[in-house]
Order: C-alpha cells, then sequence, then structure tokens
C-alpha cells in the first residue's frame, strides 16, 4: 500500500506486484489526515484486505505541502511499526514523472512551492526506466527555463499557475499533461515502492524525514532566533 499526501489532489493505492488494484484519489478541502484515513479504510475493505496482508507501505516523502508530507510520513510509520512492515519513501517529483507513459522528451513534474516559486525536477524515460537528469529544486518558475534546452513535458499542479509563463520562457516545444490524465502519484509510489523493497531499499522508520528542499517556516525561524542568540 501506498499513499501521497504531498499534492492537493491525496490519493491511496494498492498494488498486487506490479499491478494496480486498487487507487483512491480525492480533491477537496477536507484535510489529508481525513481523507487518508478514510481512503485507507476504503481501499481495505474494496480488497478484503487487513494491514497485515499487505508486504510493504510507500509514502511520498516531499517535496510537496509540509503539512501533507509530516501528516503522510506520522501515518506511514505509525502503520509500518505496527505492522512490523517495511516503509520506503519515494520522491513526489519522481512519483510524477513516472506517472507518465514513455515519451521522447524531457520530464518536468512541477509543483506549486508558494511564495512565487516552483519544485521541479528533470527526468528521462528509457522504456520502463526513469533516470534523474539533474538534482530536484525550488525556483522561481522563471528561472526554470534556463535549464531546458529540448523539447518537455510538463506535469503537476504547478503548470496551472505557470503555463503561459513557462511557453514564453521556452524556445523549444512544450507539452503540457492535465492531472487526470496520467497515473495517480499515489498509485506511482505504489509501483516505484514495490520495485525498491524488492531491492531490499527500506527506510530506517525513526529516520526517515520529509524532503521538504526548501526550510519550513519553522525551521526559519528557529534559525533567525539563533542568528539573533550569538
Amino acid at each position: 500500500m501506498a499513499f501521497d499526501t504531498a499534492t492537493k489532489t491525496g490519493s491511496v493505492a494498492i498494488t498486487y506486484e506490479d499491478q494496480l488494484i486498487v487507487n483512491y484519489t480525492r480533491k477537496s478541502d477536507i484535510s489529508h489526515s481525513k481523507r487518508l484515513l478514510s481512503s485507507i479504510e476504503l481501499a481495505l475493505k474494496e480488497t478484503s484486505l487487513t494491514l497485515e496482508d499487505l508486504s510493504g507501505f510507500g509514502v511520498t516523502i516531499g517535496p510537496g505541502s509540509f503539512t501533507g508530507l509530516r501528516i503522510g510520513l506520522s501515518v506511514a510509520k505509525g502503520l509500518a511499526y505496527a505492522t512490523g512492515k517495511p516503509l520506503v519513501g519515494v520522491s513526489t517529483l519522481e512519483a510524477m514523472a513516472f506517472g507518465l507513459p514513455f515519451v521522447p522528451y524531457l520530464i518536468c513534474p512541477v509543483l506549486d512551492a508558494r511564495k512565487g516559486e516552483v519544485y521541479a525536477g528533470f527526468y528521462k524515460k528509457h522504456g520502463p526506466t526513469l533516470q534523474r537528469a539533474f538534482p530536484e529544486m525550488v525556483l522561481p518558475p522563471k528561472d526554470l527555463c534556463q535549464y531546458i534546452h529540448e523539447p518537455v513535458i510538463f506535469r503537476g499542479e504547478g503548470i496551472g499557475l505557470y503555463r503561459d509563463l513557462f511557453l514564453q520562457g521556452l524556445k523549444k516545444e512544450a507539452f503540457f499533461v492535465a492531472e487526470g490524465r496520467s497515473a495517480s502519484v499515489g498509485a506511482c509510489v505504489a509501483l516505484l515502492a514495490f520495485e525498491k523493497i524488492k531491492e531490499g531499499q527500506l527506510e530506517d522508520i525513526s529516520s526517515i524525514k520529509p524532503h521538504y528542499i526548501r526550510p519550513s517556516e519553522a525551521e526559519i525561524k528557529w534559525g533567525r532566533k539563533g542568528v539573533r542568540s550569538k
């Protein structure tokens, strides 16, 4: 079982090996905590499975909503600890890129990072294999265009805000995939987590943390307080 709480459209999925058997995607004003727990319950009910039947858990670890990431990781760690099953963390951007079918273009998943910035990454697909072409980053959307020198396909909530800006700033072809036209992030996390579990790439439940890329507000405030105290 895997779930995504990093994006506005949260999702929960269960796979059997590399086959998706159930997927719940919900976009609403309900908090991730309430949405996640009810979706987990529905997914188990539909498949007639219990938590003990699952072979492990996968969860988005960022970037994305700070609150959503903390909720998702807390639930995932709790379930893994209670059941003794392995836990795998998956990059939100990697899962978004994985959800696209094979395309001969650069793949750029984009999430709104607020403050006039976006979270973005660059990936290439070689058949079923996904390769990261550049480290994940947070930056103003106009600056993102400076890294793109070939045809690119965008996916993610960020394109709704900055599509026109991307088109203006790019000299190469650009394509945009609307959400709902590709596999849910939760489903992709489940498929990626299955491969990682097979390869033994497991997380230490006590030390796994969200990958924010940008410091959280709490960390920023703590840092300022530390600077003033010197």
